[in-house]
């Protein structure tokens, strides 16, 4: 279920990557719910290499849960970025 779930958002990226911005940008407490929205909404992002993912990739650098921050510099690792540890 997860598996197909994960590939229909894939195949349908320019519907997607709308609605996991706003997810992101919404979900920004410091609530576990809400840092699990951030860190899975990072995921998908990741593999749609648009204008809209990068602003939330910057968003995530600043991010004040570590988890966070981490997952947006594996983000950067992944789209061939540099990062500086």
């Amino acid at each position: 279920m997860v598996n197909s779930s994960y590939d229909a958002i894939l195949f349908r990226r320019g519907e997607a990557v709308p609605y996991l911005c706003t997810k992101f940008l919404y979900s920004s407490t410091q609530k576990t719910e809400d840092i699990i929205m951030r860190f899975f909404c990072l995921q998908l992002l990741c593999f749609s290499e648009t204008r809209e993912a990068m602003h939330i990739l910057l968003l995530g650098l600043n991010d004040k849960n570590p988890y966070i921050r981490q997952e947006a510099q594996y983000m950067m690792e992944d789209l061939g970025l540099r990062t500086s540890h």
